[in-house]
């Protein structure tokens, strides 16, 4: 089953007319016959995977995973919501991403400034606000932390960059896990010193293969 959807997969990011080829061997994302209609996109995939058995589920999940890590989205196969927000930030606000060995911040701009990267995803009525542990907050591990809120279908809805004065205002010490949590509602936005990022996060940059793409095509227009 894996195989089968990694290949569908695979076909559709190669060849995106294979999804209304009539031709092409039947596999669990189609149905059968030459008069189906294409099973593909969006609305399509999340009605037809919520009625899924379990191991079709994690397959597709792992197909996922592998296909952002190909496009450089994640740099490792834990929870995404983190590596596709650091991924997004570092782009969209031209940062460069420190090694993921480094605990104290994520990201650093042109002039050496040090960011710290938190998500949060909120795929169902849970809206707790509650980002990530920071570790070590008192020793000024970073001058900002971005913080970035995904909806269900991973949009943006709403990002700040946040000054670490702020951070240690707000932020709440946790004796258990001997860190700093700090709840990012939309008012943090009006705050003075943050800066709302929202509309600059709200289109995903190019992958890699996009942006050669996009030069190439610009070289030959001129």
């Amino acid at each position: 089953m894996f195989a089968e959807r990694f290949i569908e997969s695979k076909l559709l990011f190669e060849d995106p007319d294979y999804a209304s080829d009539t031709n092409k061997p039947q596999t669990g994302f189609a149905k059968q016959g030459a008069d189906a209609k294409p099973q593909f996109g969006p609305e399509s995939m999340r009605f037809a995977m919520r009625f899924d058995d379990p191991i079709s589920l994690l397959s597709t999940y792992a197909v996922a995973l592998h296909g952002l890590r190909s496009h450089g989205v994640i740099r490792s196969f834990n929870s995404p919501v983190g590596d596709i927000a650091e991924w997004m930030v570092s782009k969209k606000l031209q940062l460069t991403l420190t090694p993921m060995s480094n605990r104290s911040h994520d990201a650093t701009d042109a002039s050496g400034a040090r960011y710290q990267i938190k998500a949060r995803w909120c795929p169902s009525r849970n809206r707790s606000m509650q980002l990530g542990a920071v570790r070590d907050l008192l020793s000024n591990p970073f001058e900002f932390l971005v913080a970035v809120v995904f909806d269900g279908d991973f949009m943006v809805d709403y990002a700040a960059v946040i000054p670490l004065s702020v951070v240690q205002q707000r932020s709440r010490y946790v004796a258990r896990t001997n860190s700093h949590r700090l709840n990012f509602p939309r008012s943090v936005l009006r705050l003075p010193g943050v800066r709302d990022i929202t509309a600059e996060l709200q289109t995903w940059p190019p992958t890699a293969a996009e942006a050669r793409a996009l030069a190439a095509f610009e070289s030959m227009r001129t």
